[in-house]
């Protein structure tokens, strides 16, 4: 073979050589994404970028495709995650709505027993009371008895009818009324009758 056939084959498996490299680069750094589809594109082992459908460009050799993502499902897991986070705030809302209607329910029931408790213990109280009055009265009532059937008794009873006979006479007086009195009039049995006089002739008046 001659020197000139032999330069041109060299040549031509050159260049054979060259195109093939750079046809394997062009199909290395061109990149297709379908629709509807992501990749992750990592460099040296680290995230590089997100390549989204169309037509893309990485680095041959050095970059990589590391994964590939369905949008669609993507975008479907995310709409499930907002629903799901949706209903688990109306949850926590229609939770809090019922603890609040609770806390008022139990704040009346409470008011109301409040109340009621309060009203229990007046109503004791006004009894206690007047219990007591009467426990009083009827002791009072024993003990007058009791004195009555006394000397000294009867003189404060005396004293007491005379006492208030002397006062009705003094309303008389100012009425302008006449009653006569007996002449012994500051003997205590005198003065009861005097009062026993009065109260009967006042009687008379008003039924008059």
């Amino acid at each position: 073979m001659d020197p000139v056939t032999q330069i041109l084959d060299m040549i031509f498996t050159v260049e054979a050589f060259l195109l093939v490299f750079v046809i394997v680069l062009l199909k290395s750094s061109v990149k297709f994404v379908p629709q509807n589809r992501a990749w992750l594109i990592e460099r040296f082992g680290k995230y590089q970028s997100t390549k989204e459908a169309g037509l893309n460009f990485i680095i041959p050799f050095i970059d990589r495709i590391s994964a590939d993502r369905n949008l669609k499902e993507q975008a479907q897991m995310k709409a499930e995650r907002v629903k799901r986070a949706q209903i688990l705030e109306s949850e926590g809302d229609r939770q809090a709505n019922i603890n609040v209607a609770e806390g008022k329910k139990q704040a009346q029931v409470l008011a109301a027993e409040a109340d009621k408790a309060e009203q229990i213990l007046r109503a004791e109280g006004e009894a206690t009371a007047i219990t007591t009055v009467a426990e009083a009265q009827a002791n009072a009532l024993i003990k007058v008895g009791e004195a009555t059937d006394t000397e000294q008794g009867q003189k404060a009873i005396q004293l007491d009818l005379a006492t208030k006979a002397i006062a009705a006479k003094e309303a008389i007086a100012r009425e302008s009324s006449i009653v006569l009195l007996p002449d012994n009039a500051t003997d205590a049995s005198s003065m009861v009758a005097q009062g026993m006089a009065i109260i009967n002739s006042l009687n008379k008046k008003n039924l008059g």
